[in-house]
């Protein structure tokens, strides 16, 4: 099997390609083309949002409590935590349920062994 991909927007990856250059980033010069080309196939062919994807910051981040559901999950996770009952947290295997599953033990240790 081969992957074919789509062409991109030579002349936005090349001027993306530019600005990088000169941002400041540490990014090998031979990089950039192969870089920036996969920053426009993700739609980030504007400076400022590839160096925002790039160099992210926690004020990028969006409040966690912002997700549908989230206060009532904390709540019920601190009551279990509280009553000492068994918590079974599932995380996906990929690198963000593995991500997770790995802070849930740092965060949680007393739930470590339950």
């Amino acid at each position: 099997m081969r992957w074919i991909s789509k062409p991109t927007d030579s002349l936005k990856t090349r001027v993306l390609a530019a600005a990088l250059a000169d941002c400041g980033l540490k990014i090998a010069p031979a990089a950039l083309p192969v870089l920036t080309d996969l920053l426009v196939r993700r739609g980030i062919d504007e400076p400022e949002a590839a160096r925002r994807f790039l160099v992210p910051e926690l004020a990028h981040l969006h409040d966690p409590l912002q997700m549908s559901g989230m206060k009532s999950a904390l709540d019920r996770l601190e009551a279990a935590v509280e009553r000492k009952e068994k918590v079974l947290i599932y995380g996906d295997y990929d690198v963000d349920g593995t991500t997770a599953d790995h802070q849930r033990g740092y965060r949680y240790p007393s739930l470590r062994s339950r």
